[in-house]
């Protein structure tokens, strides 16, 4: 160490002897001396004090020391990549994530040499903190009393440090807010999530994000905390337009879970209004659409304007003959019509002066149209118990006490059993 620090005070005397006596040699020893000169006044330097003391400090473990000497030496020399790359790997040793991931950036700032080695090496450690997440959270159904817990915030740290070695996945983001609501943060889990999608626009996780606060809404609506439930309805709304509005939309089977979300969320707020006026836009946008044409008829239905939801539901199964959910509904809205008329028909009967005053039996129009879609829809789909008694109810309506309003009941009673 002392050869290695004051080497310096023979630089001088060499290059005398270097100028004075070189032109008394042959070329091959001239060659032979440049050569020596060069691994002399170069390859034998070494670091500071400070950078060969980390190093030692680093092989006998001594980590604190190492840090303490590696910083005195990026303060005096903050261009020392080597000394900054040693810095983060003491850092990590240390379990100081965040400063091991600043050390391994400044790095980076002042050279190339150990890029490699830096994304090798937080590569290594994402995969390593996302297998400890995911190993703390399965352990954590595992257990009881209070290791549950002990597991579950363990399973967050580890999230959290594959995410400051790897801020761009949208998997450690996922997970992250899995295990903050498994903790019971769920503003947290909600946090990270949205996070996530700003990173990179998910369907998947948009949906699940979606479900969460849809379900945390409900629960606050069943604790009778009307507020709280109206501002989680209201973020389900907000994020489900969101989602539309992507240019890479959501298959037809998503789309149709965050529509029927954002239908009850509406009227969970009691903004049928906004509702009935944003699916209004959406069909003249795209007539084609059957899944807003179903969801606006169910609005309107709500609303008991049964002629313009009945030309909903015809037009989304005109679009699709055989589409169970449209005939369903079709066949619910055209029962309900036509037992309203009939029981308008049998009041103004009773109250007819005329003795003998023929029943109006117009009502048996709409519910022939109601059996045509409820047997389409159990042709699909025979395990509906409710469709079954619906079309029980439509058979008698039409043909009195007939057979076939008994088989259907039959069918909707063993299904319940």
């Amino acid at each position: 160490m002392l050869l290695c620090t004051n080497f310096s005070i023979f630089v001088p005397l060499f290059e005398y002897f270097f100028l004075h006596f070189m032109r008394f040699l042959s070329n091959t020893q001239t060659l032979l001396i440049t050569v020596l000169s060069f691994f002399l006044l170069n390859g034998f330097q070494c670091g500071s004090p400070e950078m060969e003391g980390a190093k030692l400090a680093k092989t006998q473990k001594n980590y604190p020391r190492a840090q303490e000497l590696l910083e005195k030496e990026v303060t005096n020399n903050p261009k020392n990549e080597d000394a900054w790359f040693l810095l983060g790997q003491i850092h990590f040793e240390m379990n100081n994530i965040n400063a091991a991931v600043e050390s391994f950036k400044k790095a980076k700032s002042v050279g190339s040499a150990h890029t490699k080695d830096i994304n090798n090496f937080l590569l290594s450690v994402w995969a390593k903190s996302l297998n400890e997440g995911a190993m703390s959270s399965q352990r954590a159904l595992q257990v009881t009393g209070d290791s549950v817990e002990i597991y579950k915030q363990i399973a967050v740290q580890s999230f959290q440090n594959a995410l400051t070695v790897n801020p761009d996945s949208l998997l450690t983001y996922r997970n992250l807010g899995i295990a903050y609501f498994s903790t019971g943060q769920r503003d947290s889990g909600y946090a990270f999530w949205r996070n996530g999608l700003r990173k990179e626009k998910n369907v998947g996780l948009a949906i699940d994000l979606v479900r969460e606060l849809y379900n945390e809404g409900g629960r606050y609506r069943d604790e009778m905390k009307a507020e709280k439930a109206k501002e989680y309805f209201q973020q389900t709304i907000s994020q489900i337009q969101e989602l539309k509005s992507w240019q890479t939309k959501p298959d037809e089977s998503i789309l149709a879970q965050a529509d029927e979300l954002l239908l009850t969320s509406y009227l969970e707020i009691g903004d049928t209004t906004t509702a009935m006026l944003s699916y209004e836009q959406s069909i003249k946008t795209d007539p084609s659409n059957k899944i807003n044409r179903l969801n606006f008829g169910i609005l309107l239905m709500k609303a008991e304007k049964f002629d313009l939801a009945g030309e909903q539901f015809s037009a989304a199964v005109q679009l699709d003959p055989e589409w169970e959910e449209g005939n369903l509904a079709a066949g619910e809205l055209y029962l309900k019509v036509g037992m309203k008329m009939r029981d308008d028909a049998m009041r103004k009967k009773e109250t007819s002066k005329q003795k003998d005053a023929a029943m109006d039996t117009t009502y048996k129009a709409k519910v022939r149209k109601a059996v045509e879609h409820l047997e389409r829809f159990t042709a699909k789909n025979a395990t509906n118990a409710g469709a079954w008694t619906n079309l029980g109810t439509a058979y008698v309506l039409v043909d009195g006490n007939d057979k076939r309003g008994k088989v259907a009941y039959e069918k909707a009673d063993a299904l319940r059993k």
